[in-house]
Order: structure tokens, then sequence, then C-alpha cells
């Protein structure tokens, strides 16, 4: 198949398909045609890639073991292998929330507070150190809460 067909098939852009050439997810071969140098992929290697694809599975993203963050891979979850993790963090996955914000807007901030904007105005003119300033020397402020400084 020429590049232009897998990347129809794989509904991909060709600098994805090079760059699983170059990687070698996708076995490409090369052939002298009119035009010079040309790549060509087999057919069953493009239908793997395809058949891969279609089962995406989320896994833990290694970070020096910190890391709660999950990326997607092409694994396939394995039936005979209870002991599967990535078919269990992708189960974990689909009840995982994101994690709380840690600076807020005004408003958000008087959602999570129950105070009024206009107190926790006030406050932040003041300088209490749970408000700061982000208009960068702009005219009109721009203020974040603090979420641990609200919540004491």
């Amino acid at each position: 198949m020429t590049k232009a067909e897998v990347c129809a098939y794989l509904g991909k852009s060709p600098r994805t398909i090079a760059s699983y050439a170059a990687d070698g997810r996708l076995p490409a071969h090369y052939i002298h045609g009119p035009n010079g140098r040309e790549v060509r992929f087999a057919r069953a290697d493009v239908e793997r890639m395809k058949r891969d694809n279609e089962t995406p599975v989320v896994r833990p993203v290694p970070n020096g073991g910190e890391s709660t963050a999950l990326a997607r891979t092409n694994v396939v979850h394995r039936a005979d292998d209870p002991f599967d993790l990535a078919y269990i963090f992708q189960r974990a996955a689909e009840y995982a929330k994101p994690a709380p914000r840690l600076w807020l807007t005004l408003d958000e901030a008087a959602d999570y507070s129950g105070h009024t904007r206009a107190w926790l105005l006030s406050e932040a003119r003041s300088g209490n150190p749970f408000a700061r300033d982000e208009s960068m020397g702009g005219t009109n402020s721009i203020w974040r809460f603090s979420r641990e400084g609200l919540a004491k």
C-alpha cells in the first residue's frame, strides 16, 4: 500500500505514518518508482495496526513513581490474566476524577467558600495571602484564590 492509501485507511496524517515507519511500529519497504524511491507498506501490517488501534486502553505513565496521570496505549485485555494491569488501570480510569484545581477564579472561590464576591475582593485588595493578582500590570485585576487558603 502507498503512504496515501495507508493514511486514508488508518485515518492518520502522512507525518504520523512516517513516524510509525521511523520507529518500527509500521514496517516500510522502499521501491524504485518513476519518481525515485517510494515507500510501500504491507497490507497485513497496516491491518494489524488498525486492529490494534481500535482497542485503546489506559495505562499509568511512569514519572518517577509519583505520577497518577494516565495515558492511552494499544494493549488489549487478556481474559486469561487476572493481573492484567493495563485492564485494571483502564477500569480505574473510568471512575477517576480530575484533581481539584489549586487556584480558583473569583466566582469559583465564592461558590467554594460561601463568601460573597465583594468580601473576597476586599480581602484580596487588602493583601490577604490567599489571593493573588494575575493581571501582569494591567488596569483590570485578575484575582485567583487559593483553595487551601479558603478552606481555613
